[in-house]
């Protein structure tokens, strides 16, 4: 692919996604799909730098490549959700007077805290906070309850 067509791909898969989500919250039946389809466009960037040309075409990529970068991570954490529920469900059934339980619980699930932690560095842009409606990522309205346990973990985990 030349990098012009590179560039105005980039471009248009950039304003697709934000005019959807300027109109409204999405959720992951938008952007789930939008990863699938630009999948093979963020592929072309791993081979090489993509941002080696002239500004303008920088810019455009660059905001194409960080976008789906962090809607990618996103789509994993999504994956996750088994993990979440299962961690919650556990928790629920300690005894909060249990204070070695909870701190077994707490030591079981201190990765998924890590990783959760993760996402709130680099891919979140806002805190989150009990019965939000969406967050933001990247300027993106997205839609809080498709993370409503990883959400719930957050603020459930000592």
């Amino acid at each position: 692919m030349l990098n012009r067509e590179k560039t105005q791909l980039s471009k248009i898969a950039f304003e697709e996604l934000n005019k959807l989500s300027d109109a409204r919250v999405i959720d992951k039946s938008i952007y789930l799909p939008w990863l699938k389809k630009y999948g093979n466009l963020y592929d072309t960037y791993k081979s090489h730098s993509p941002f080696h040309t002239s500004a303008r075409f920088f810019v455009e990529q660059e905001k194409f490549h960080t976008l789906y970068q962090k809607i990618n991570e996103l789509a994993i954490f999504l994956s996750y959700e088994v993990k979440y529920l299962n961690a919650l469900s556990e928790f629920r059934s300690i005894d909060p007077n249990n204070i070695l339980a909870i701190a077994d619980w707490e030591s079981k699930y201190e990765n998924l805290k890590e990783e959760q932690l993760e996402m709130h560095l680099f891919v979140i842009d806002n805190i989150m906070e009990p019965n939000m409606e969406h967050f933001l990522v990247n300027g993106l309205k997205i839609n809080a309850k498709d993370f409503k346990h990883q959400i719930e973990f957050v603020l459930t985990y000592p």
